[in-house]
């Protein structure tokens, strides 16, 4: 529920950030215009995090818990944990690079939260490694900036992804008009696309009910 709870902050963050930039809104107007889509914003962070964890579970759970089930005898094996981990992790944001523009979608085009998916992935197609590669090159800018100024200030990680926060949604939002921009003439996803992406969704997010009965 915090979790949920700190992704729909993040959303609501990023689309008054849009409008102030967007629309020439003051804070207070983006914020007023804002509240309005929070359901909207919940159901599309729902939808994103059970696809998420149906992805992680196949390409590094699942990978990860056989090496360790086969390797206990074998500590040769557990070396190629941390590969796993790193590839499945690289796999695991290309795989979800479709689906990562649907709150600006929400937002800037008054869409459902479903068909705001469905459009997100829209805009992507035929760009996923494009924008992989500025994501990953804008990641190690930051990452190498929040080093840099974590040495200078000795300050705790949290505080510098604090200070670094507005400037990620901002190229995230630079980001998502470059593409939808590239191509105005944008082909809808097929019927089978989104009765596959509605079936792994469901799925991922019966399978964290599933664990959370389990587990407790």
């Amino acid at each position: 529920v915090i979790f949920c709870g700190y992704l729909g902050y993040k959303n609501i963050t990023s689309q008054i950030l849009t409008l102030v930039g967007e629309k020439k809104e003051t804070i207070k107007g983006a914020w007023n215009l804002s509240k309005g889509h929070v359901l909207k914003l919940f159901e599309v962070s729902v939808y994103k995090q059970g696809l998420g964890f149906l992805v992680f579970l196949i390409i590094i759970a699942l990978p990860v818990f056989f090496v360790v089930m086969h390797g206990l005898n074998n500590p040769i094996v557990f070396l190629t944990i941390l590969p796993i981990i790193i590839v499945g992790a690289i796999v695991l944001n290309i795989l979800l690079i479709p689906i990562m523009f649907s709150p600006y979608v929400l937002f800037t085009e008054n869409k459902k939260s479903i068909e705001a998916i469905y459009t997100s992935v829209s805009y992507v197609k035929g760009n996923i490694w494009n924008i992989f590669v500025r994501m990953f090159l804008f990641m190690l800018i930051v990452t190498g900036i929040a080093m840099l100024v974590g040495l200078v200030l000795g300050r705790g990680n949290s505080i510098i992804s604090i200070l670094i926060a507005p400037f990620t949604l901002i190229y995230y939002w630079h980001l998502f008009n470059a593409v939808k921009n590239s191509n105005h003439n944008h082909t809808p996803i097929s019927n089978k696309i989104k009765i596959f992406l509605n079936a792994c969704a469901l799925l991922g997010l019966s399978l964290v009910v599933v664990l959370v009965f389990v587990l407790s």
